[in-house]
Order: C-alpha cells, then structure tokens, then sequence
C-alpha cells in the first residue's frame, strides 16, 4: 500500500524536529522560540500521521495464511414461480395467391377396333335375334381431338349344335356337372352343362375329345392410341335395328386387338405463386406474473480458523508516539496547512487547539473569543474584513500581547495554549 504523498512528507519532517536553536541551516529547531512555529507544526504532523495510521492500519506487513473456507450453509428453499402471463392473440392468416392456369391435356389415341361377336347358335322356339343396326360414327371430340374409328365387326362364328341326348361316359375322365363344362361332337352331339368350358369330339361314332376350350374367344392385342385432336361436333347417333327374338346364347367371338395408347400430352408450365399474406399484427404481451417467493436464507457457514500471524514489518522512521515519553530528538520540518473558520459576526467563538495546529477566520462583527477544553496548543491568526467589530475575551487563565483593533485589513497572530494549570492567549499584531 502507498503512503499519500502529504502523509510522506509530515513523515520526513517528524525525523527532522530537534531541540536545537531555530535557524536557515536547523529550520526545524525548538530553541530561541522555534517552538513557537515548530512545536504546532510537529503536533499537526504527528496529527496527520496518527489519522492516516487510524484509518488504515498503516502500511501492512505480508499477509498471513488463508484459513480454510467455512462450511457452506445450506441453500434456502426456492420461491414458487410466477403465474405465466396469458399469450397474445394470433395474427390473421394471409390471403392465398391465385392458382396457376393448368397445363393442356395430352391427346387421346384413337380406339381399337372391336372384336368379332360370334353368332347366336340356334335355339329352341324363339328365333334369332335380329342384326344391330350399325352405330353413327362418333362426334370429333372438342380440344381433346377426335376419336379414332371404330374397327369392323368381325364376322359370326359357326354355332354349335346341342344335342340334349348324349351321354356324359363319353368324356372319360371328367364329371361334366362337378367340373362345369359342355361337351359338343363337331357334328352336332352333345349336351350343354355351363358356360365355361366345352369338350368337342371329332367324330360322330368315334374319336378323340378335344382339351376343355372357353367359352370366350382369347383377347386380342391392343391398338394404339390416336393422337388427340381438336374438340368436333357429336356425330349423330344411328338408329337403333329392331331387336329379334331371344334364342340361347352363342359362343362369344374373339375380342378385337386393342389400339396402342397415343403418347402423353405435355404438362402445362406451373401457375405463378401468388403473392404472400400480409403477416398479422402482434398479440399483447400479456401481464408478468407475480415474482415467487424469495427462499430462507441458509445459515452461516462455521468460521474457517485464524491464518497464521504474519512477519513483523521493518521498524518505521523515529516519529513521535503517543503517550511515549523521553522521545529521542526529531529532525526535519513540517508543511501544516491552516485552518479556515469562516468568517465570525457575533457570539463566542471557542477555539479547539487540538483540531489543527495553525487556524485563521475573518472578524466582521463583534464576538467573544473563548479557550475550548482539549489540552494543547495551536496558532490563531485573524484578519479584519470590512465590518470588523471589537473582540473580548472570556475564560482565558491569562492574555497577553497585543490589543485587538477594528480597522478593515489589520492582522493578528494568537498563540493559544491549554494544560492542566490554565490557558494562555498571547496576541501579537502583524501590521
């Protein structure tokens, strides 16, 4: 720790105060009235320095060891969190932009052509049926384009005479009504069980049955698709045939091969994205919940043990100590800075000799001047400012000296010392 500067300097002075006559080369000496200026001034540094050591401690000597840390207390118990204030209203959604135009649909190819319908065998009462008028060829269709035409009808298959008498032993081999089948001779025989599958013989009187053969004919493949063209007119539909009498159903004729499938139209561009919805405002902040309650403050930790004493410090200069008596001789000087009292107008003015040992103030109005009770002894000095009025004394043991004046600028220099047999005042005039 530094020592201020001033505290420094009444440091030096105090080593150089001395008992020796007071001189240019000794201008710290006691002798021949040296005291009169050297002794205060020694007091007010060895004031200086008493106060600085007072407040702090002086210059320290190395720290001791740390002490172990006490023990921690025990945390207190958290407070409740605050009520969670209520979430501000959501903004409104913004308006959806507009959809992109769709991109044109791909052609249609044109249908294949249908397959041949097998021709109704004859039946029993009812006779044929009679033929379908032809269909009106269809409409162009509009931006899609037209159809493609329709293929010929095939032409009827030979009907298959069903003979009701023949035997189901002829097919070895097979339960005609547990299996689900017809077996039909090519020339004509044979008996009709379902519609799934027929057995044909090659011979009235004897031969070979065929494999079981479907009903259906097998479908054919399939046609491709017609390029799409623009939307036409609907053609107009033909009329209807006269419709014959029922007989029994005949074997249906071969599908018709299916038309290939026309390529795909190309996909129109994407619609633009329509602009953004403004964002909505901002909900209110809602209120702050109420702060929780502050936990028990825990106990205090035990107190860790002293840390051992440090070193002694190095021995400071020769000062003067209180209530040390027979202090060897002091050398050096002291820079005591003076007092102010402010300005006195009327009253009693007690001086305290032990609050600085050089003190001044300005006498604009007639006062008393009083001795205080703290032992020691300082230098008064006194200016007369414009309203300067008269000064008496009170409870002085003894004045002497020079007489007080009331004329604007006069000065004085007022020794004042207190002990135990008395005070004394000695005036003396400066001008």
């Amino acid at each position: 720790m530094a020592i201020p500067s001033d505290v420094q300097e009444a440091l030096d002075r105090l080593a150089q105060y001395n008992s020796d006559p007071i001189s240019p080369e000794n201008p710290h000496g006691m002798g021949n009235y040296g005291n009169l200026t050297e002794f205060p001034r020694a007091l007010d540094d060895v004031s200086k320095v008493a106060q600085w050591v007072n407040e702090t401690g002086g210059a320290p000597g190395p720290s001791g060891a740390t002490g172990p840390a006490g023990a921690t207390g025990p945390s207190g118990a958290t407070g409740p969190s605050g009520a969670t204030g209520p979430s501000g209203a959501e903004g409104p959604t913004g308006a959806t932009g507009p959809s992109g135009p769709a991109g044109p649909t791909g052609s249609t190819g044109p249908s294949g052509g249908a397959g041949a319908t097998g021709a109704t065998g004859p039946g029993g009462a009812s006779g044929p049926s009679g033929a379908t008028g032809p269909s009106g060829p269809a409409g162009a269709t509009g931006p899609t384009g037209p159809s493609g035409a329709t293929g010929p009808t095939g032409p009827k298959g030979d009907g298959l005479q069903i003979n009701a008498s023949g035997s189901f032993a002829e097919r070895s081999g097979y339960d005609g009504e547990a299996q689900g089948f017809a077996y039909v001779s090519n020339d004509g025989d044979g008996d009709l069980i379902t519609s799934a599958v027929i057995f044909v013989k090659n011979s009235a009187a004897s031969g070979d049955w065929s494999e079981p053969i479907p009903f259906e004919g097998a479908a054919g493949p399939t046609g491709p698709t017609g390029a799409t063209g623009p939307s036409g007119t609907p053609g107009v539909v033909g009329a209807t045939g006269a419709t014959g009498p029922s007989g029994p159903s005949g074997n249906p004729g071969d599908t018709g091969a299916t038309g290939p499938t026309g390529p795909t139209g190309a996909t129109g561009p994407a619609g633009a994205t329509g602009p953004s919805g403004a964002t909505g405002p901002s909900g209110a902040t809602g209120p702050s919940g109420t702060p929780g309650v502050v936990g028990a403050t825990g106990a205090t930790g035990a107190t860790g043990p002293a840390g051992a004493t440090g070193p002694t410090g190095p021995t400071g200069p020769n000062l003067l100590r209180d209530n040390i008596e027979n202090q060897g001789p002091i050398t050096g000087g002291a820079d005591v800075t003076s007092k102010s009292l402010g300005t006195v107008t009327s009253g009693t003015k007690t001086l305290d000799v032990g609050d600085c040992p050089l003190q001044h103030y300005t006498n604009n109005g007639a006062h008393t001047l009083a001795p205080g009770t703290v032992t020691g002894s300082a230098m008064i000095d006194i200016l007369n400012g414009a309203s300067a009025g008269a000064i008496t004394t009170s409870g002085f043991t003894k004045v002497a000296g020079d007489s007080f004046t009331t004329t604007n600028g006069h000065k004085f220099r007022c020794h004042v010392s207190v002990g135990n047999n008395g005070s004394l005042l000695i005036v003396q005039a400066l001008q």
